[in-house]
């Protein structure tokens, strides 16, 4: 559900002088709802302090910028602020407040005199009651459904704290198990047209899956854990939605350093991330180059990526501020599926660090070319959502013969973790499932009689006697050492740091851990 705006089209503003300011000031800071004046060109000029509360921008951002960037509408619906010549209006529309939310309001356009027109924002009757009251700092986000409310999480953060300290870790890698079950079980489910077409079973359905969320996220934000991707939220976000709250949040540092910002985006396009985590990389390198460029002017645009599927998200004039070593790494770990972000490299560097370790969630890459002033360009990969995803993101059948598929083996003893692992996998693979190591093993042998060597495998660490994940690999590559090329993934419902250093020493490609979701395995995909 991408959302349309206005944004590539000014490239700024110069601030106009408003007679009998005191006057119009007087108005609006006596309303008792968040009010603003604007012009005919949609210009804010001024606004009361209920609309910076709720917006969450100073007035003197807001009066930098135009109302069609603040107020956005979904795709295919007009925007009364793209009129050159609007007159009033009340309308539904979403405001991008400074914590990058979409938040649903009413819009009431009153025009008062001299061509000013006096704009009033209600909480829109899609949150009505409590539930308005609870959800207005979280709101809604383009495409996603209501987050949790952040008292309940940090009180969650709380209990987390409070009750890892008795799990120890075989009984986390049970209850990791189990819960990958419930999860994964109910992602399949939620898909069911008997489910679909029944409103409150749906409802129950996302009511477990959510609830299995926290659980996740509990484990998750152990301290014990390792860093992983689990707590990401990808879904199809509009790329100029999140470059125009960028822009907004980023202007004032743009102005103080007498700096242009040039979008260059024919169109909007659908990528596949998260929201709040995308952001947080666009922010982090159009500041970088706010700060550090050359000339006055920063350049962002898009071209299509280097292959089918991906857009190319272009940053120029960044300076020279990330260092060389640093970037030569970066160049080397693109050829791998995730950037080593613990990296020994980053000690003096935590900031890109934070940014491979972002760009790791969202399955994109990035890297530098120095343009002709010695200055950084940065171009950042990233996936373009298709319509191969449904709204809850899981993937269809595309189509394809089987025989234009590859082969992946999935090693998993919890038949019904297996099946779920392997309704992520059709999509991409023929999968053939083994539920021992003794099977795995079998199955490798009749494939490799008939010529076929997989080209992926997933395995569990914890199998059945005589084996673990860790022996079976060996195994199968001392009986056939063209598995030796393979890329092993593994699964595991341990997440100590440790444990996972240990995975890497024996020579697995990647792992994940339990509870997984079709996110976590996407990018492993492009190993093959």
């Amino acid at each position: 559900m991408p959302f349309i705006s206005s944004f590539g089209k000014k490239k700024g503003r110069v601030n106009k002088t408003l007679s009998n300011e005191s006057y119009y000031k007087s108005l609006i800071d006596n309303k008792q709802e968040s009010s603003f004046l604007t012009d005919m060109e949609g210009e804010i000029l001024l606004v009361n302090s209920k609309t910076e509360e709720f917006t969450g921008y100073p007035s003197d951002e807001l009066t930098k910028v135009n109302a069609r960037d603040v107020f956005v509408t979904i795709a295919g619906d007009d925007n009364p602020f793209d009129d050159d010549n609007f007159r009033e209006f009340s309308k539904n529309l979403y405001l991008i407040n400074s914590s990058n939310y979409l938040v649903p309001v009413l819009l009431e356009l009153t025009e008062i005199e001299g061509g000013k027109f006096l704009g009033t924002i209600k909480p829109s009757e899609e949150i009505k009651g409590t539930e308005q009251a609870e959800n207005r700092e979280t709101s809604i986000k383009p495409t996603q459904n209501l987050h949790q409310n952040q008292g309940i999480e940090n009180l969650h953060q709380k209990e987390n704290a409070d009750t890892r300290m008795f799990l120890s870790d075989e009984a986390e890698h049970v209850a990791r198990n189990s819960l990958y079950t419930i999860l994964g079980f109910s992602t399949v489910l939620l898909t069911d047209p008997s489910i679909t077409g029944d409103k409150k079973l749906h409802g129950y359905v996302k009511s477990i899956i959510d609830k299995g969320n926290i659980l996740k996220k509990m484990f998750n934000e152990s301290g014990n854990a390792v860093s992983d991707s689990s707590d990401t939220n990808i879904v199809a976000c509009s790329l100029s939605a999140i470059i125009q709250k960028t822009q907004i949040s980023l202007q004032s540092l743009a102005d103080k350093n007498n700096i242009e910002l040039v979008i260059d985006m024919p169109g909007d396009f659908t990528v596949s991330s998260d929201e709040n985590i995308l952001f947080s990389v666009t922010t982090f390198l159009i500041e970088k180059a706010i700060t550090f460029c050359r000339n006055s002017t920063v350049e962002i645009k898009t071209k299509p990526g280097q292959v089918d599927g991906q857009l190319m998200l272009i940053v120029d004039n960044l300076g020279q501020d990330i260092p060389l070593n640093i970037k030569n790494f970066i160049d080397v770990e693109n050829r791998n599926p995730s950037y080593d972000f613990d990296n020994q490299i980053f000690s003096s560097a935590p900031k890109i660090s934070s940014l491979l370790r972002n760009l790791n969630n969202i399955n994109s890459k990035i890297a530098f070319e120095t343009n002709s002033e010695f200055c950084d360009i940065a171009l950042l990969t990233l996936p373009l959502h298709t319509v191969s995803e449904t709204s809850e993101g899981r993937p269809q059948s595309n189509g394809s013969r089987p025989g234009d598929k590859k082969n992946a083996l999935i090693i998993e003893d919890e038949k019904l973790n297996a099946m779920i692992l392997k309704i992520y996998l059709d999509q991409y693979f023929n999968t053939s499932i083994a539920f021992s190591g003794n099977e795995a093993l079998n199955i490798i042998e009749l494939a490799y009689n008939k010529g076929i060597i997989f080209d992926i495998v997933f395995s569990d660490m914890g199998l059945p006697e005589p084996w673990d994940g860790i022996a079976l690999k060996q195994e199968i590559i001392n009986r056939w050492p063209r598995y030796n090329n393979i890329p092993f993934i593994a699964q595991t419902g341990y997440s100590a740091k440790s444990f996972g250093e240990k995975i890497k020493k024996s020579g697995f490609a990647g792992y994940l851990i339990k509870p997984i979701n079709r996110n976590d395995i996407k990018k492993f995909v492009d190993l093959i």
